[in-house]
Order: structure tokens, then C-alpha cells, then sequence
């Protein structure tokens, strides 16, 4: 709650809420001023769990006396796209990576509403170039409020939208669950990988040049991959006696064909040795500027 407080005053949008410790008794309030049906969001909350969506005055008291005292925001619902992206905060810019839609909830990887069951980087035809453009502008934004407080490194923003605004909702310091596909992918289609630019703030007399990081923050070309995960929804505890080998396989006829060993993302091609893009000197010359020479 103190991070939407700080990004509103910023100007950022965020989802119209109301922070503070939930008590019993006040769902007419909240619904009159959000409407139906209301989310009630824990700070504790982590890959949906913590999250709840109320439509009935019952379910709230049933909420706030569960989790008396616990701060928590209850918000407007938006019915929308939940999207993400990730980005690295250096000593003097913002690196933007590859947005993506969440996948939340669905009923076949997790039986919770908010759920996250993964992420799809196949956007083109599901997120619009305004939608892209607020995102990119509001992470630039929160880069330049977490540089103020001291934030170096990678860190992950989620965002809302009704097909029209995008909302920001919150932000995560740490390496995604996103991550290792997306830097993979990446270093596949020829692209510096966001971890690279994670190091350089830690690394002594190194900066960016800026020109080159606005074009790679324009990179244009879609990742195009999508990963699920997979959660128990069976309502009981369950023991696996079995689980697939580590690799490539092929679906066909309703069946997994295993192909052999794989490591990465591009290891599930066809082909015995794929191409992959090699990070050399010549990868980098116009990011960075120092006494060192690459």
C-alpha cells in the first residue's frame, strides 16, 4: 500500500482503493464507492494467493474476521488484462524488457481466482500499441522513483487494463518467475538478455550510453513464447510416484514423445545443433562507456 501511495502522488495511475486493516461491517461502504464486485488484496499477497474477490457482504466479514489487523487495500475491480514487464534500474537509466499477459485463474492449472499459471509473450494481437506505450512509459517512471531510493538491479512491474488505461498494481524487486524463458529467449532471437544489464550496476565505472538504451528499449521484434505452470487441482494432497524427464518432446496423437536432453528453450527445436546468438564484445559497443574498451 505505501508503493500505490507513492506512485498516485507521482501522478502514476493506480486501481481506486483503500489501504488500511479490513474490519467487518464496512462492505456497503466500499461497494457504494467501487461498486461490485470488490478485490480485497493482502500486502502479503504472492502469485494471486492473498487475493480475493467479494460480491456479497457475508464473504467480506468472513474475510476481515480471518484477517483481523492485516493491512490490506480494497479495491475497484477492472475487468481486463493483467500484463507485466520486466526491467533493470542502473545508475543512470532504465532498461525495458518484453511485456507479456498474465495468465490468471484459469480453471485447468489452479483452482484459486488469481491464481498465476504463467505468462504469454505472444502479444501482438491482444495488447494495443497505446496500452504498450502506457506500460512503457509508467515503468520508465517507476525506474526513476526506485533510482531516487537507492534501487539497483532487475525488478518486475504488473499492470492492469480495461482495454483502454492501464493501471499499475505492483512492483516486484527480484528476478521474475518469467525470467529464465525470457532471458533465454532472448539470447535466441539475438537479443542482449535483460539479466546482462542487471550486472552493470554493480560493476565499478560502468554506464550506459543512453542512445543505445532507447533503442533497445524500442526493440520491436515479439518474443512470441509462452510458459504455464501447472498446480494441484484435485481439492486434496497428492504424491507423485512418476514425472517426466528433464528435456524436448514432442506432442502428437495425445501423447509426449521424449526427443532427447534439452536445457533451454531453443534446445527444443528440431534441429541437432540450433543456432544460438553469442554474446561478444561486438554485442554491446554502444551501451557502455567507460575507461574500459570492449
Amino acid at each position: 500500500t505505501v508503493v500505490t501511495q507513492q506512485l498516485w502522488m507521482l501522478g502514476i495511475r493506480t486501481i481506486p482503493g483503500t489501504e488500511g486493516a479490513i474490519r467487518p461491517g464496512e462492505f456497503d461502504r466500499h461497494a457504494r464507492q467501487y461498486g461490485l464486485p470488490l478485490v480485497v488484496r493482502f500486502d502479503r499477497s504472492a502469485a494471486g494467493y492473498g487475493v480475493h474477490l467479494v460480491n456479497e457482504p457475508e464473504e467480506f466479514d468472513e474475510i476481515a474476521d480471518t484477517h483481523r489487523n492485516m493491512p490490506a487495500c480494497v479495491m475497484k475491480y477492472i475487468d481486463g488484462k493483467s500484463m507485466s514487464i520486466s526491467a533493470v534500474r542502473t545508475r543512470d537509466c532504465t532498461i525495458l524488457s518484453d511485456i507479456s499477459i498474465q495468465i490468471i485463474g484459469q480453471p485447468e492449472c489452479t483452482p484459486h481466482k488469481f491464481g498465476w499459471c504463467g505468462n504469454d509473450f505472444n502479444i501482438t494481437q491482444t495488447i494495443s500499441d497505446e496500452e504498450t506505450a502506457q506500460i512503457r512509459h509508467m515503468a520508465l517512471q517507476v525506474g526513476s522513483w526506485i533510482h531516487r531510493l537507492g534501487y539497483r538491479g532487475i525488478y518486475g512491474i504488473d499492470f492492469m487494463s480495461d482495454g483502454n488505461t492501464v493501471f499499475f498494481t505492483e512492483i516486484n524487486p527480484r528476478f521474475l518467475g518469467t525470467s529464465a524463458l525470457m532471458v533465454d529467449r532472448q539470447e535466441e532471437i539475438g537479443k542482449l538478455p535483460i539479466s546482462f544489464f542487471h550486472i552493470i550496476p554493480y560493476l565499478p565505472n560502468i554506464y550506459l550510453d543512453q542512445d543505445g538504451v532507447d533503442q533497445y528499449n524500442l526493440w520491436q521484434k515479439p518474443l512470441n513464447v509462452s510458459q504455464i505452470l501447472l498446480h494441484n487441482v484435485g481439492g486434496r494432497p497428492l504424491t507423485l510416484h512418476h514425472n517426466l524427464m528433464p528435456g524436448k518432446y514432442l506432442y502428437e496423437n495425445d501423447e509426449l514423445q521424449y526427443m532427447g536432453p534439452a536445457q533451454n528453450l531453443s534446445d527444443t527445436t528440431r534441429s541437432s545443433s540450433p543456432e544460438r546468438s553469442r554474446l561478444t564484445r561486438r554485442s554491446f559497443p554502444r551501451f557502455l562507456t567507460n575507461s574500459v574498451k570492449f
